[in-house]
């Protein structure tokens, strides 16, 4: 048997650090080296290893909440995750803002370098939310060119903060393109805050909604520039 085949079979499964199955036998091998030369053979199948079928719904589970191409959360997760943050907020009185993130100007950087120079930016973009923001946070691309971010428990200093934070982080972004250029983008933030107490019957909806009304009027104003809640007690 070809033994890199057997080593990339082991690659796939794992191993304890005893090198055994978690559950020695149920594959119908004493170790996963028996086990990967059997497969190798054509004796067996990676159905019936316990590690390899458990590793694959664990990539499952993290494919199905994570965008594929930046990492950060998928779409699927914002609404979820802002109930509860929003629940958490009104039981504790914490605070809670919402950041509606768009890329200024993105057709443009597909147009004139392909695709390929355009996903790089939107991974870029994504790494600098992180870099921005706390583990507790939540970071989500909302589609196509547009994310939104979850700060939770900062106060509205440290919220528009962040918001500038990103901002200016995306701006100084560039990635390098084949004809020597440099290709980046600029965003247009809007932030939405929800103090706990005073306005602890807000929806997740209500909150998004706001966010994306001070989006609306960071991008009339030419974009690349945070703007807060227009609406409510909200505003500064």
């Amino acid at each position: 048997v070809d033994p890199d085949e057997v080593g990339r079979i082991l690659e796939k499964i794992g191993t304890t650090p005893d090198g055994k199955h978690w559950n020695t036998g149920s594959c119908g091998h004493g170790t996963c080296v028996e086990f990967a030369t059997a497969v190798a053979r054509g004796r067996s199948s990676m159905a019936l290893c316990p590690i390899y079928l458990a590793r694959q719904y664990e990539q499952a589970v993290r494919d199905a909440i994570h965008d594929g191409l930046t990492g950060v959360f998928s779409y699927r997760v914002l609404d979820e995750r802002l109930r509860e943050e929003l629940s958490r907020a009104s039981r504790t009185g914490t605070s809670l803002a919402v950041l509606f993130v768009d890329l200024d100007k993105f057709k443009p950087i597909n147009d004139t370098y392909g695709h390929g120079v355009g996903n790089q930016v939107l991974r870029g973009v994504a790494s600098v939310l992180k870099d921005a923001t706390r583990s507790t946070d939540i970071v989500c691309r909302y589609g196509g060119d547009e994310f939104v971010v979850i700060l939770v428990n900062p106060d509205r200093t440290g919220a528009d903060h962040v918001a500038e934070q990103i901002r200016a982080g995306v701006e100084a972004f560039k990635i390098a393109t084949t004809d020597g250029q440099q290709a980046g983008v600029t965003v247009s933030i809007g932030v939405a805050y929800h103090s706990g107490v005073t306005q602890a019957n807000v929806t997740g909806e209500e909150l998004m909604a706001e966010a994306d009304a001070a989006l609306y009027v960071a991008k009339a104003q030419g974009g690349n520039t945070v703007h807060p809640t227009v609406g409510g007690e909200r505003v500064r």
